[in-house]
């Protein structure tokens, strides 16, 4: 058997299939939270009789699963299916009963191949979610895809929703993106002939955003009872949240919950009720609620005005606030749990707030020498920041007193002070930066920063972070705290984190390993290259050139299929301060 065969074969593309569908994976996670890494295999379980072929495969062979652990799928496919509350329903008609029972059958397969991978061997706690099988040259195949989170906190998720399993309504954003990932990933194979698919054919990452946030919206419908306005909340919002009244933006919020909630008080009813869907009306009445009342929706109308009080159960998962914080931009939340952001009809995970240990961290890393630095101290100045309703921006420099000095026409210089969490709510209160030490010594407010246009300046975000992220462009000891409207918190630089100097010695060792074979080995090779994709930023200009052969050396084995990339090249902002001794 040569280096490049296909022991576990199902058919003759799903290594390019794999690949393919996990790189979408990946360029998913990486605009949905940083910390977030996904891993895609195959299973595919034989459905002929062919004593020649195997009868459970996966894809990647090296994975870390066993196909010993679904040889009894089929088995325990039987009891979910026999466990499902739907599988006594009986149809009149004989094909709507016969597409009921494809359906079970497929779910509970699904659950199966699941629950045998719940004993996946790892150091961390992943997160599976498998597609639904399709058949492919005499196997069922499904795709799995493993979730793990590298750091920082994990996007939250409502404890229960009140529609049937069948609905598949979201706990999340992030279960609404993924879920329809893997779907779109089993529909690229139900196709005429699968067994010549070679590539993921669902949406681009932005529309499966998009359709991601419009069944999330489908959440609170459900919860509040007005299944009649299913489908049509997420784009009522979107509509309501690009309307002006008298040249005002959208600002105020709505509270969904079914009527008579516990937790809701009435204080203004409408005697006639206002459908979701005549936008201009509910846009008009919007402006009432910026008095700091709601207005109040069961799902398929506004029916009045009022607010949240009591003690609410959190566990009960059925009152939701949409909140509408200026043009084009407005939120779902639930019990003070941002869920999902929503700009310029772009919807996506709420930036966190202040993750205190990767900023304490990267303070440390980048003012590494500075005398005087105080991490603690800035983090507290940083935690009062979050708290400020207009948002801020607070500019940490070595050079903090003599930039003050050459920005002086356009800001206000103080006596330098050193500043505490009472005096920065103070200060953050007119337009502009603080202008602080590292140690948090004060030497202006109102800073209008400068700079030269960059590379990763963002039309679509607001000033604040361009002109951060300008001014702090090519400057070494300096960061921009940026707290935007929503107490969200973000800063640039935000560096990535270290890595071992052994670590890119084994890999390096193990590249010149494989490229002294004659015969080079696939699976290694893009098991390896996948590891530089992971790691671009920290590849020496040596190893991006070994790569870059390497790269080159597996496109010419594979013959016409080639998947197009960019070269690796060394990256400007790398340097020793990323690499680590341990």
């Amino acid at each position: 058997m040569g280096l490049n065969a296909i022991r576990l074969y199902m058919w003759g593309y799903q290594q390019h299939f794999q690949v393919i569908v996990q790189a979408e994976a990946e360029r998913i996670c990486s605009l949905l939270d940083p910390h977030l890494k996904a891993g895609v295999f195959l299973v595919g379980l034989r459905s002929d009789e062919n004593p020649d072929r195997h009868p459970v495969c996966v894809e990647p062979e090296d994975c870390g699963i066993d196909p010993d652990w679904f040889a009894d799928a089929r088995k325990r496919a039987e009891h979910f299916r026999q466990t499902d509350p739907e599988h006594r329903i009986l149809h009149s008609h004989p094909i709507a009963q016969k597409s009921h029972d494809r359906k079970l059958a497929n779910a509970a397969l699904r659950a199966a191949i699941l629950d045998a991978i719940r004993g996946y061997p790892s150091s961390t706690d992943p997160e599976f979610l498998c597609s639904p099988v399709v058949p492919v040259a005499g196997f069922e195949v499904a795709v799995v895809l493993k979730l793990t989170w590298t750091g920082g906190q994990r996007p939250y998720r409502l404890p229960k929703v009140h529609s049937e399993p069948r609905f598949q309504t979201p706990q999340s954003f992030m279960d609404a993106v993924f879920d329809l990932f893997v779907r779109h990933c089993a529909a690229s194979l139900n196709v005429a002939h699968p067994e010549n698919v070679i590539a993921y054919d669902g949406p681009r990452t932005e529309e499966l955003f998009r359709q991601a946030g419009r069944r999330l919206m489908n959440t609170p419908i459900w919860s509040s009872g007005g299944t009649l306005g299913m489908d049509m909340l997420y784009d009522s919002c979107e509509v309501i949240s690009s309307l002006r009244y008298e040249s005002s933006e959208s600002f105020g919020a709505i509270l969904v919950a079914r009527r008579n909630h516990p937790n809701v008080s009435v204080t203004l009813s409408l005697l006639r009720p206002i459908p979701l869907n005549r936008h201009r009306s509910v846009r008009k009445l919007l402006e009432i609620s910026t008095t700091g009342e709601s207005l109040l929706a069961d799902g398929e109308v506004i029916y009045g005005l009022g607010h949240a009080v009591g003690n609410y159960d959190q566990g009960e998962a059925d009152l939701f606030e949409i909140s509408f914080s200026s043009h084009h931009v407005w939120n779902l939340s639930h019990a003070g749990h941002r869920m999902m952001r929503v700009t310029y009809g772009k919807p996506c995970l709420p930036r966190g707030l202040l993750d205190v240990e990767k900023f304490k961290s990267d303070i440390v890393r980048i003012f590494d020498g500075v005398r005087d630095v105080a991490p603690d101290r800035l983090v507290e100045l940083a935690q009062e920041a979050c708290r400020q309703q207009r948002g801020a921006l607070v500019v940490i420099s070595d050079e903090a007193q003599a930039e003050s000095e050459r920005l002086a026409n356009q800001a206000t210089l103080l006596d330098p002070v050193q500043l505490t969490a009472e005096l920065l709510s103070r200060v953050t209160s007119i337009d502009g930066a603080v202008m602080v030490d590292a140690s948090g010594r004060c030497y202006a407010i109102g800073v209008i920063l400068d700079g030269t246009a960059v590379p990763d300046g963002d039309p679509g975000r607001g000033a604040r972070y361009n002109s951060s992220i300008r001014y702090v462009a090519n400057r070494k000891q300096c960061l921009a705290l940026i707290i935007s409207e929503d107490g969200s918190a973000e800063w640039v630089p935000t560096l990535l984190p270290q890595l071992a100097r052994s670590e890119l010695k084994r890999v390096s060792d193990e590249l010149q390993e494989l490229a002294a074979q004659p015969e080079l080995s696939e699976r290694k090779a893009r098991r390896l290259l996948k590891w530089f994709r992971e790691h671009r930023f920290y590849l020496s200009a040596d190893l991006c050139k070994e790569a870059n052969a390497l790269r080159q050396r597996l496109n010419d084995a594979d013959g016409a299929i080639q998947l197009l990339e960019r070269d690796f090249e060394p990256s400007p902002q790398m340097n020793e301060s990323y690499l680590s001794e341990d």
